[in-house]
């Protein structure tokens, strides 16, 4: 059994507010959140070591916590369940607690996109995500802080590229100076975007559903995954560089902008690991009935080597 698990609903208050945690015979009532709107929501459960697995920047701003300590298990426990007072809710999961001593923590992290594009407005679904994070301490538990960096953001079809600044200036400038680009239709129509791959200076994603996804970037991990959910059949491999050790995230309609786009302040994101090979993977968590709640991406450095493969044109909704 692991040491954690992962599920996704879409809603409201009914799935979020009044719920009971049981652990084999014993309930404790969560703290009553009063939320007005409609979220992605993810529920998570980790029997932790000294530490968290995850930091809490992973989920976004916290807006509520609960902590219950002295809790006695008469005996081994397997599984807990989470459940509404209504019956919206009912998750049951597998999760191994021993006799003895357990304290429990409760956190509710809100996380809202940087930025909410036009399109993203008319969405018919919910564009922010809510996590309930619940972590069950035994003394005999021990694990590894996992390092992870997190971006939440909205894009539109074109996605996002990720990009070494400095590299993609001294390369565009060679093959066109200071002309005024476009830089989609350059990609779409000449060979400039291969140059930039093969220099190892650029990852991009397009293609793409308007939506907003979290990017993900840590060591190949797989207590990250199971955050995750299951991986899409689709990848982006790229080449990067192993002097590179960030890249600027780049929206891609700011492509459009050339050069006039280097004027702003991109963020940026670390790329751990080592190797040259850049994966690029989308994952998805469903709820019960298969619906792709909440969709993101992960990248990491590989060692071993791939043929370049760009992330294009992947439903990642439906």
């Amino acid at each position: 059994m692991n040491e954690i698990q992962v599920f996704a609903r879409r809603g409201g208050k009914e799935i979020i507010s009044q719920l009971k945690l049981t652990i084999g015979e014993q309930s404790l009532l969560l703290p009553v959140l009063e939320i007005d709107s409609q979220y992605n929501i993810r529920y998570v459960f980790e029997v932790k070591g000294e530490s968290s697995t995850f930091s809490e920047s992973v989920f976004g701003n916290i807006i509520e916590k609960a902590h219950y300590q002295d809790i006695m298990l008469a005996s081994d426990v397997l599984s807990v369940s989470l459940k509404s007072s209504d019956d919206f809710l009912d998750i049951s999961t597998k999760l191994a607690l021993v006799k003895g001593n357990l304290s429990i923590d409760v956190k509710i992290f809100q996380d809202k996109p940087v930025h909410q594009y036009g399109i993203l407005d008319t969405l018919p679904i919910p564009t922010e995500i809510v996590t309930l994070y619940i972590t069950f301490k035994q003394d005999s538990n021990s694990s590894k802080k996992e390092t992870i960096e997190k971006y939440f953001d909205g894009y539109s079809h074109l996605g996002f590229a990720l990009v070494d600044i400095e590299g993609l200036k001294k390369i565009l400038f060679e093959e066109y100076g200071n002309k005024t680009l476009d830089l989609i239709h350059e990609f779409s129509t000449t060979e400039i975007v291969d140059k930039l791959f093969d220099a190892g200076v650029l990852v991009i994603t397009w293609g793409i559903n308007p939506y907003t996804y979290p990017l993900y970037s840590s060591l190949k991990s797989a207590k990250l995954e199971v955050l995750l959910g299951e991986p899409f059949d689709q990848k982006g491999v790229y080449y990067i560089s192993e002097d590179i050790k960030e890249l600027s995230i780049i929206p891609g309609h700011d492509l459009r902008e050339w050069p006039s786009l280097l004027e702003k302040d991109f963020p940026k994101i670390t790329l751990f690991g080592e190797g040259k090979s850049v994966i690029l993977q989308p994952y998805s968590i469903e709820d019960d009935e298969f619906e792709k709640v909440i969709s993101s991406f992960f990248i990491y450095r590989e060692k071993k080597e791939h043929d370049i493969v760009p992330l294009l044109n992947i439903d990642l909704l439906y």
